[in-house]
């Protein structure tokens, strides 16, 4: 089927140039007739850029130093942990997305790179590498917590073309990998579905660890600092309204609005964990995935 796909886009190399050159690879997907063509376009883009990432195997057989992995959201609870937990966490994997690098709390093994700010990540949003988010964004990242993290970089989003364009990425270890497109809920464990087949977004970027978190073989994911119960974000005042909410109609003691993208698959997904010996905690006991989750107990691992 590839060698269809690759004698199909041949007679045609003034597009193929065309796409190469001047549109950012995940539009592909829209104007790509085929079910694969485009993970092909992406491939040359990066080819064509020079990219050297690396393969999710490789990742796990150089970065894997235990069973247990956590995920740290943002939530507030984040505040209440202990120095003694802290110190607990960083024996075992780590992984955190979106803005947790706000803070220079704990070094993180695994960061995806995804949500920046609406301004950044809406379609058509231009002249974003003058942006003062995503100046921000690309800073964080080289705090002494981050500057060693493996970024996992969503190729699919509108920030990542610039992020290759600024010379970001040549002194760090990083992977691409896309969301499923099509629809319907998909949590295959595969090391080659990162790329190829997508990874499960489904509303939310705590999926998306979830996800990325049983591809890299773990036997036990913690969900820290997921609260869901409000929106307070934990590098804000307490009774602080996050940049963005009054948008979506929303204020800091409204429950998440990821809550029930969350929750309308946690049951498929901890089934399918289950089959394969693998356990989903959440940390923070007052989380409202505290409803279906154990809560994980350091004193009992």
């Amino acid at each position: 089927m590839v060698i269809i796909m690759i004698n199909t886009i041949q007679p045609h190399n003034t597009i193929l140039s065309f796409l190469n050159k001047h549109i950012n690879p995940h539009i592909c997907k829209y104007i790509n007739p085929y079910k694969y063509m485009w993970t092909i376009i992406n491939k040359i883009y990066i080819k064509k850029n020079g990219l050297t990432p690396l393969t999710i195997d490789k990742v796990v057989s150089e970065t894997k130093k235990s069973d247990t992995i956590f995920f740290f959201g943002s939530g507030f609870s984040v505040n209440e942990i202990s120095n003694e937990e802290w110190d607990y966490f960083k024996s075992h994997n780590t992984i955190s997305a979106n803005w947790f690098h706000k803070r220079d709390i704990i070094p993180i093994d695994y960061y995806i790179v995804h949500e920046m700010h609406a301004t950044v990540n809406r379609s058509g949003a231009i002249n974003i590498r003058d942006n003062i988010y995503f100046k921000e964004y690309l800073d964080n990242l080289n705090k002494p917590c981050y500057k060693d993290s493996i970024l996992f970089i969503n190729i699919g989003i509108n920030s990542t073309k610039e992020i290759i364009n600024t010379g970001f990425l040549k002194n760090r270890k990083y992977v691409f990998y896309n969301n499923k497109l099509t629809k319907g809920f998909s949590f295959k464990k595969s090391l080659n579905c990162i790329f190829n087949n997508g990874i499960y977004f489904g509303g939310s970027i705590v999926l998306e660890a979830i996800h990325l978190s049983y591809i890299m073989g773990f036997k036990k994911i913690v969900l820290v600092g997921v609260d869901l119960y409000d929106s307070r974000y934990f590098w804000l005042n307490k009774d602080e309204d996050r940049d963005g909410l009054k948008y979506i109609g929303k204020s800091h003691n409204e429950a998440h609005k990821t809550y029930p993208y969350i929750m309308k698959h946690l049951d498929d997904i901890m089934t399918i964990l289950k089959k394969e010996g693998v356990e989903l905690y959440v940390y923070n006991p007052k989380s409202l995935l505290a409803e279906k989750l154990p809560i994980y107990k350091p004193e009992e691992d």
